[in-house]
């Protein structure tokens, strides 16, 4: 599997950042899709972390929550290492599987697919020294 999966015609529907800056601050920024596919819309939230991931709403300007540019979301990335990356998609083709992906830089640390309708699900994860592990389950 790859980072496309399940295919082309997938639609994002979440993307987080877990980034850190040159103060050691860790911050969460999230992008939701909301609406439907023919009137799309995206929400902004930026969240500052503490030491157990807990995060705190950072108020940013009104013109960034709501359908913000890529240059905008870069504004909250840039100069910032990015620790974790986060990925959900829905295949339109596919009749509604759903994929997770989670990143740390390239590597990949989590995938799990679903399929809400019949209840079945694929975990798979990156375990140190255990290689990946999978979980499937069906209702």
């Amino acid at each position: 599997m790859d980072q496309t999966f399940p295919s082309a015609s997938s639609e994002e529907t979440s993307k987080i950042w877990v980034v850190k800056d040159a103060n050691q601050n860790r911050t969460r920024v999230t992008l939701k899709s909301t609406g439907t596919s023919q009137k799309p819309a995206k929400i902004l939230t930026v969240e500052k972390l503490d030491a157990h991931d807990i995060g705190e709403n950072t108020e940013i300007p009104a013109s960034h929550k709501f359908d913000p540019s890529q240059k905008i979301i870069n504004t909250y990335l840039h100069k910032n290492t990015i620790l974790r990356e986060e990925t959900e998609r829905i295949d339109t083709r596919l009749n509604g599987l759903k994929s997770r992906l989670q990143q740390n830089g390239s590597e990949l640390v989590t995938l799990e697919l679903w399929d809400s309708r019949l209840g079945n699900r694929l975990h798979c994860e990156t375990k140190e020294k255990l290689g990946v592990i999978c979980l499937c389950e069906k209702k």
